[in-house]
């Protein structure tokens, strides 16, 4: 049957544009790519199934327009480029489809467009619009940590387990033992965040007076003149005063303190930063930022800063 050619075309068209958008949105979803993969292969071969006709495989040229919208979202045109890439991988499996359909049409005399396959151009637009619906699922989830928190955060006053802003770096050794060596780089943060594509906090902080820094596997310590300045958390373990900590959706900060200045971020290269963030005073004299990371559903919060200065963009 005609109509189901012609439907066809029109699943397949709809079920890039969902690929397309869930590829363009990955910087602030948690898209799996395996997913995605399995997606992208059933689209395309589904699509040569019920076409059937070799006129199909231009199909495939679409996604140079789909190139083209991952690159501008995204401010990445090395993604745009790999959506492009991919057009060869297109235009085989819609190959394969329709000569799957010719098979079948010849050894079976049951065309891909015959009634019983009415249901195929909906399975294309399953295909497609699975990955899209995953990732936004995924990212609106709500995430807790779950087991015990021996590690108190005391939001008040920038201090963890007793020890942070103003405490002597004397009496943060006492409390969480010797320190890790520095990294040869010179990076910031405690060691679990080494390596990363990004710093997952401010993008500015101060060139501190004799700055000396104390580094375990989930905390950090910056001194001036032997005092602290700022800190950064990381340990799973920790909750504030709210019972929220790193693990924990960052939604739930937003709830939990109103008053603080919340932002999506983004990872176009016109944004500040690739990930959501809470930050703003939190009590007198003390600031805080709440760094998340969209690349995990929930959205959980990777970093938790204090300093005794303004945190922010």
């Amino acid at each position: 049957m005609v109509w189901i050619a012609r439907a066809g075309w029109i699943g397949y068209c709809v079920a890039l544009s969902a690929m397309v958008a869930a590829v363009a949105m990955s910087n602030r979803s948690p898209l799996s790519f395996p997913v995605l993969a399995v997606a992208f292969g059933g689209t395309h071969f589904v699509a040569g199934l019920v076409i059937a006709r070799w006129r199909a495989l231009a199909l495939a040229l679409l996604l140079i327009a789909g190139a083209i919208v991952v690159g501008r979202e995204t401010g990445n045109w090395l993604e745009g480029f790999a959506v492009a890439v991919a057009t060869p991988i297109a235009v085989a499996l819609i190959g394969i489809g329709v000569l799957a359909a010719r098979l079948l049409s010849r050894r079976a005399g049951t065309a891909a467009s015959s009634p019983r396959w009415a249901l195929a151009p909906a399975i294309i637009v399953a295909f497609g619009v699975f990955p899209l619906a995953l990732s936004e699922f995924q990212r609106h989830t709500v995430v807790r940590v779950g087991g015990s928190r021996p590690l108190l955060i005391d939001e008040s006053t920038g201090r963890i387990h007793g020890v942070g802003i103003g405490s002597r770096t004397r009496a943060v050794r006492a409390t969480f033992g010797a320190a890790l060596p520095p990294p040869p780089n010179g990076e910031i943060g405690p060691r679990d965040m080494d390596g990363a594509d990004f710093l997952a906090g401010p993008s500015w902080l101060p060139n501190l007076r004799d700055e000396s820094d104390i580094r375990y596997e989930h905390l950090f310590f910056a001194a001036s003149a032997g005092q602290v300045r700022y800190l950064v958390v990381t340990d799973r373990r920790s909750r504030l005063r709210s019972a929220l900590g790193p693990g924990d959706s960052i939604s739930l900060a937003r709830d939990a303190y109103p008053d603080l200045r919340c932002e999506d971020g983004d990872a176009g290269v016109d944004e500040p930063v690739p990930f959501p963030t809470c930050h703003g005073k939190i009590a007198p004299g003390v600031w805080i930022y709440i760094a998340g990371d969209y690349d995990r559903p929930g959205a959980p919060i990777t970093a938790i800063w204090f300093a005794g200065f303004p945190l922010g963009l």
